[in-house]
């Protein structure tokens, strides 16, 4: 499909992000039609690579292939659970239990094409800190919309729980390139430092909520998911 170019000055031009005036607002043109010469041709507005779409929201998306694009690496993180508060008063004062880090999962597909087809996903919401308690973080996926994958599906870490440890990371399944478990908090009177977040190719996910450092210091809570597309 061609790129839409115009004549300026005798010079011609690619677009990069065409648009439309409607009744005094600009909005972008992903695709049109145009005659030329009696055929009409399929336009889109230029590709330049790479094109970088994140999603770190927690809630759903719907991600709308770009128009050129010919390849994409989708990755998915699931929140962080939280940290507990600390441990002890007085000189007695240590570390809380910490939150483990969300699953991990990766896919790359082949997207020439399917410009303006669309996959649809969640971002996971962090786990709250807590007292002898924390939350886990839930479950970011991402799925078919109307271009078909395989689920990509990341779990979120635990949350810790005093004095029984630090929370577990969470499991990645469905990734066609890879799946990684996340990393596991700190115990109580450890370091307090949550689990680290899974490094990816383009991004890292959140890390476990980090625990409070005595009986009177609160934990922090978990990170929220992250999706990243990277189309080339």
């Amino acid at each position: 499909m061609p790129s839409w170019n115009v004549n300026v000055a005798g010079v011609w031009k690619t677009l990069v992000s065409p648009a439309v005036n409607v009744a005094g607002t600009w909005h972008n043109i992903l695709q049109g039609w145009v005659n030329v010469s009696g055929t009409w041709q399929l336009f889109f507005a230029a590709f330049t690579p790479p094109v970088v779409h994140t999603y770190n929201t927690a809630g759903g998306f719907t991600e709308v292939i770009p128009f050129g694009a010919s390849n994409v690496v989708i990755e998915a993180w699931g929140a962080a659970g939280g940290g507990c508060q600390g441990v002890g008063t007085g000189c007695a004062q240590d570390n809380g239990a910490s939150g483990g880090s969300g699953g991990y999962g990766r896919s790359t597909y082949s997207v020439g094409g399917q410009g303006g087809q669309t996959i649809v996903g969640t971002i996971g919401t962090g786990g709250a800190n807590g007292g002898t308690t924390a939350d886990s973080g839930t479950r970011s996926s991402v799925s078919s919309g109307t271009f078909a994958i395989t689920t990509i599906s990341a779990p979120g870490g635990g949350g810790a729980a005093n004095p029984t440890g630090g929370g577990a990371g969470g499991s990645g399944t469905g990734g066609n390139q890879a799946n990684a478990a996340g990393n596991a908090g700190q115990n109580s009177h450890g370091t307090g430092v949550g689990g680290a977040g899974v490094v990816g190719v383009h991004g890292t996910g959140a890390g476990g909520g980090n625990a409070g450092f005595g009986a009177t210091h609160p934990g922090i809570s978990g990170g929220p998911g992250l999706v990243i597309f990277y189309y080339t």
